[in-house]
């Protein structure tokens, strides 16, 4: 009816001039709440008529031959959604996130080469194509070891480190300590991309990465690399900040550590996670220690060792006082060490009341010192923003 074209004119802001070469792509130009008071309707009203319209419109364009969709999945746009996935599976606490992307985690690894160290740039419809660039390599990393900060799979890590070797070999210039993109040349020419736009550029996403897996390996290389790298492309990046968020975000976690709530201790050898409870009346700093290590207890039993400790930040001032609850050690006589010492060991928890006051802190400071049966590394302090 001609009142339901003029409606939809209104509606969806279509216009004789257009909004896109000369004609309109249907839109909302103003929330449908504004729309219900100028259309003198209720919400309730406007969406049962704009959903009968909407379903005519895609009667008659059903008609119409469809255009071709491209379905390619491609390596690094996969890599960036399962970082993402990962992510939201630790902060929401939903596993359904860590199922989707283990889901493509395993595909782009079994079915598109990086399980044989020669990823390809796609994969479509059973089969997986293009020699993937260094961008392919280093975001679908970055995704494995978000994989593997939610699921504590050292596959995932392992598969992360392996595609930095792969993407090492094939991309790095070695005078300049920054990444090509293609792993030859095109004609007399080899690309290089260093600044970020929608997504970050490959050499960005190499330093996040080296990063992350500095801090969580044993392995020396990885941070040598991203120096390396952090020193080739600084400059461009402190002249243009603009063009290089994702490069400076990259830089700060390789030389100040990363934020956020699950963070590494001792290269990996100790996860920290802080959350609050689900009655807000507490937070817990769950540990996971390494097999073969430990942490000191929150009282050791010898004044030379460093306590496991921690300490509330808060939104306001004035709320402070927090009893923390710390768990029953376990005794251990250790080489280095004639007297049997308090260590914590395998998975602890470390409870923390929120306060009188209501005020929930942002952030929790965790210090502990990290050892073997042979040695003690350097106590370190990390700041853990609290999951809510």
């Amino acid at each position: 009816p001609p009142e339901d074209a003029a409606f939809a004119k209104r509606v969806f802001g279509i216009s004789f001039e257009g909004n896109f070469e000369g004609q309109t792509v249907l839109h909302l130009p103003r929330p449908l709440a504004q729309v219900a008071i100028r259309e003198k309707t209720t919400i309730d009203a406007l969406t049962i008529r704009l959903d009968k319209i909407k379903a005519r419109l895609r009667e008659v364009r059903g008609k119409r031959k469809a255009p071709h969709r491209d379905d390619k999945m491609l390596t690094s746009w996969n890599g960036l959604m399962i970082k993402a996935l990962s992510e939201a599976a630790v902060a929401f606490n939903e596993p359904r996130y860590n199922t989707a992307a283990l889901k493509a985690a395993n595909l782009f690894w079994n079915e598109a080469g990086g399980k044989g160290g020669k990823l390809k740039r796609y994969y479509y419809d059973g089969t997986a194509g293009l020699e993937a660039t260094q961008p392919d390599y280093a975001l679908l990393a970055l995704g494995y070891v978000a994989l593997y900060d939610a699921t504590q799979d050292l596959t995932w890590l392992t598969r992360a480190a392996s595609l930095a070797t792969a993407m090492n070999a094939s991309f790095l210039d070695e005078k300049v300590g920054d990444y090509y993109m293609t792993a030859k040349e095109s004609g007399f020419y080899r690309p290089k991309i260093s600044t970020d736009g929608d997504v970050p550029s490959g050499n960005s996403a190499a330093l996040e990465l080296f990063a992350k897996l500095s801090r969580r390996q044993l392995n020396l290389d990885m941070r040598s690399k991203g120096e390396a790298l952090l020193s080739a492309i600084s400059g461009a990046a402190l002249q243009q900040p603009e063009g290089y968020g994702y490069t400076l975000r990259a830089a700060d976690e390789l030389l100040r550590g990363a934020t956020g709530s699950v963070k590494f201790l001792a290269k990996g050898r100790v996860r920290a996670v802080a959350r609050l409870s689900r009655d807000r009346k507490s937070i817990v700093v769950s540990a996971t220690i390494a097999k073969g290590w430990h942490i000191n207890a929150h009282k050791p039993l010898e004044d030379l060792f460093i306590p496991t400790d921690i300490k509330l930040g808060c939104n306001k001032p004035g709320d402070a006082n927090h009893k923390v609850s710390y768990p029953a050690p376990v005794l251990r006589k250790l080489g280095f060490n004639d007297k049997a010492l308090a260590v914590y060991e395998g998975k602890v928890a470390i409870v923390a009341q929120t306060g009188t006051t209501g005020v929930i802190p942002s952030t929790i400071s965790f210090t502990a010192q990290t050892c073997s049966d042979k040695i003690c590394l350097e106590p370190e302090t990390i700041a853990l923003s609290v999951l809510q």
